[in-house]
């Protein structure tokens, strides 16, 4: 009788710590997959926020001037990857529009880029770029108007805006931390305060006669916004 007690108080605690350890792994798991659910989340959502930039930006080139559309863009940070820039990019060469099934050897691109510290560079998320089916002729340039931030016309975001370890040591031929420079125009809109951007899309006149479309970029912060207002 007493060694049966005996065995039974041995048990006891290693029980417990089994069932502590299930415990514990149980949770890891679920916070795990909770991170992962929320990650996968963010990027859908990242996705959908640049289909609605990518058609806007269409409407808007197809539209007679003065056709504006506004446009909401947030910066997200799904998990460990955090949005720093986005790049509004018209390429020439057939390579760089694999991705884009009505290219006809160029194509217009919204590109989400994040900043890997390690490396120094800034690298382009593959599976959230966007194509944008409007007509090669047509420029994009940066709206005077009171309160629009200033784009870069680097795959960087503006130079104000570079983390403070930035070193792109570029070779010759390339540009901010490894990006093929082959004459491409950028309009890159960096990191707001809040991570969002209000952005309002413009069609403009063209200057002279065969000039291209123009359509004017303005992008404000709304945070901001409201702390002027």
């Amino acid at each position: 009788m007493f060694m049966l007690f005996s065995r039974g108080q041995v048990s006891a605690p290693i029980e417990l710590f089994v069932a502590v350890i299930i415990m514990a792994l149980s949770m890891s798991i679920a916070f795990y997959v909770m991170s992962q659910t929320q990650s996968a989340q963010c990027a859908d959502q990242l996705r959908a926020d640049m289909r609605s930039f990518s058609q806007k930006l269409l409407d808007v080139s197809l539209g007679s001037p003065p056709t504006s559309r506004d446009v909401s863009i947030r910066m997200a940070k799904c998990g460990d990857i955090e949005i720093k820039a986005i790049r509004l990019v018209h390429y020439d060469k057939a390579v760089y529009c694999r991705n884009c099934p009505n290219a006809a050897g160029q194509c217009w691109q919204i590109i989400p880029v994040s900043y890997n510290p390690k490396s120094k560079t800034y690298n382009p998320l593959f599976d959230a770029i966007t194509c944008v089916d409007m007509p090669a002729a047509v420029a994009l340039t940066q709206s005077n108007a009171l309160g629009c931030v200033d784009l870069s016309a680097d795959p960087c975001p503006p130079e104000n805006e570079l983390p403070p370890d930035f070193d792109a040591g570029d070779r010759e031929g390339y540009r901010c931390g490894g990006v093929i420079d082959e004459g491409i125009d950028y309009s890159t809109i960096g990191q707001s305060g809040s991570r969002v951007w209000a952005i309002k899309l413009t069609k403009d006149r063209p200057v002279g006669a065969g000039s291209a479309s123009v359509i004017n970029i303005c992008a404000v912060d709304p945070r901001e916004r409201r702390e002027e207002g």
